[in-house]
Formats: structure tokens, sequence, C-alpha cells
């Protein structure tokens, strides 16, 4: 069996990252038909594409990395990062049900990354934008929420969670 491996904050942000932006640039590169606009407002439009891209984003990633987080750790594949007491105590109150934590993450992740890029497009007086553009938008904006949402949902599905080999690999690695 293969030693287990550290959690990286920073690997696990910069993977999803990517995977979200070579996922979703190529499907806002296809929404928007060559010499046409997408306007900030409608259906098909920026604002729309954002919130379901927000929900959707969250929501699939706790879906899909919950479970495959678990299982790495029950198996010993991986090893939590150490957490501040206050950290491990937020991560603790999330549902245990992995449904339900999706939904509550994209959610939240409407609320959280949505506001900002609607309020600065409407500021700057966009009302609609090419194809290029909307497919760098769609892309840089799966990136940042891929990149910044994917660790927190590993490492709270690691709270709780029996460690098997893990902890007792974990327990034997010399202190430096």
């Amino acid at each position: 069996m293969a030693s287990p491996r550290q959690f990286s904050w920073l690997g696990s942000a910069l993977v999803s990252g990517v995977i979200n932006l070579v996922l979703n640039a190529p499907l806002g590169w296809a929404i928007v038909k060559p010499g046409a606009t997408i306007p900030l407002w409608g259906a098909p439009g920026i604002a729309l594409d954002m919130l379901l891209m927000a929900f959707g984003l969250a929501f699939g990633t706790a879906l899909v990395v919950t479970p495959q987080t678990r299982r790495q750790l029950s198996r010993g594949q991986l090893l939590a990062p150490p957490l501040s007491a206050n950290l491990h105590e937020l991560l603790s109150r999330w549902p245990r049900s992995t449904f339900q934590r999706a939904v509550n993450l994209g959610v939240l992740s409407v609320l959280i990354f949505v506001p900002v890029p609607l309020l600065a497009l409407w500021l700057f007086d966009v009302d609609g934008v090419d194809r290029a553009v909307f497919t760098a938008l769609k892309g840089a904006f799966s990136f940042v929420e891929g990149a910044l949402v994917t660790p927190i949902i590993a490492v709270a599905a690691m709270v709780g969670q029996p460690l098997a080999a893990a902890t007792q690999a974990q327990d034997q690695l010399p202190l430096t």
C-alpha cells in the first residue's frame, strides 16, 4: 500500500481551478454564436449564467469531492491537514448528508460569488459582451470559484470521519 499523501490546500485549489476553467470556458464559447453578443440580463444572459454556474459548480463539486475525500481518508490514502479549533468546530456543524451539504453550498456560492462581478458589470455599464469576452469571463469565474470552494469542501469532508490507516501514519510522522 502506498503511503498516504498530505492534503494540499494549494494543490487542491489549482487543480480544481484548472479543471473548472477547462470545462466552463468551452461552454461559454458554445453558448454565444459567432458575431453575436450575450446580454447582461435575460435568458440566455451573463447574470443567469453566473447564477446557474455558481450554484452548479459548488453543488456538483460537493457531490463528487465529499464522498471521494471520505473514501480516500477511510482507506488511509489521505492525511487530513491540521485545523484550528475554530475551523474544525465550524466545519463539524455542516450537514452530514452529502446532498444537503451540496444544496447549502450551492446557495451560499450564489450569494458569495455572483453579486460582486454583476455589480461591476452593471457599474461599468456593460449591456452585453461578445463570444470571446464571455468565454474569458465564464472561464475566469469558474476558475476562481472552483479554486476557492473545492479545498474547503474537501477539508469539511474530512472533519468527523474515521481516519483508518491515515491516523496511524500521521501519528508516526517525525515532528519537525
